[in-house]
């Protein structure tokens, strides 16, 4: 299995760059030659910390992904 790597610094900065001058997420993907869901990641900060993107996402808790102690039914 390949592992998810980070984009490029360059393009973090220009997708950044495009959207604090007023850029929807998927303009600024497309002119920064990058996919809609990479945009919305760096939009929401995912690319802030250093690493691997999938090391954002695990839980405190045995490092894995999903905890039936967290699930919740409404």
């Amino acid at each position: 299995m390949k592992a998810l790597q980070r984009l490029p610094d360059d393009k973090i900065k220009t997708v950044k760059r495009l959207l604090a001058s007023g850029v929807s997420i998927r303009e600024a993907g497309r002119l920064a030659g990058v996919s809609y869901y990479c945009a919305w990641h760096v939009s929401k900060g995912s690319y802030d910390k250093e690493g691997y993107l999938y090391d954002a996402f695990k839980k405190k808790e045995n490092n894995k992904y999903f905890n039936w102690k967290n699930f919740e039914v409404f």
